[in-house]
């Protein structure tokens, strides 16, 4: 009876925690060219970005504490239309099926007529091999959508 006992009270500890989600605060975008050129190098010089950083690495109860962070990048680099067609030109592309969107929401009116394109090719010229993720191409806006991983 006292192992029982000492269960229920375990499991009581245990309870308040479950079923609960945590309230995550209104996405943040960040506008600095820096941390995205550092990253996509090979994209060269960029007009402008707008992206979003989020951690990916959970520490838990069961688990080794994490050691080193994996954050998921995400956002829209802006490029010059010289610097676009030096990057299309060489890649065969792929179009999106017409109803996919990049995986983060905005409310920018342009973003609704971008034509969405990717090659794996592209990919992996200018995504590192060292960040899983994907690049695509908006070839009526000069625009490339980034969605990777880095820590």
């Amino acid at each position: 009876m006292k192992y029982v006992s000492i269960l229920y009270f375990a499991i009581a500890l245990m309870l308040p925690g479950c079923g609960k989600q945590n309230k995550q605060s209104a996405q943040l975008f960040r506008t600095d060219v820096a941390p995205i050129s550092h990253r996509l190098p090979e994209l060269g010089e960029l007009s402008s970005v707008f992206w979003s950083s989020e951690s990916i690495s959970k520490d838990s109860f069961l688990s080794p504490p994490v050691i080193e962070q994996t954050y998921r990048l995400r956002g829209f680099a802006y490029l010059s239309k010289e610097r676009f067609a030096e990057l299309v030109s060489p890649y065969e592309w792929q179009t999106m099926s017409n109803g996919w969107k990049p995986s983060l929401t905005v409310t920018n009116e342009e973003l609704k007529f971008a034509q969405w394109w990717r090659s794996d090719a592209f990919t992996k010229k200018i995504k590192p091999a060292k960040f899983p993720g994907d690049l695509y191409l908006s070839t009526n806006q000069a625009i490339v959508f980034f969605d990777f991983e880095v820590n």
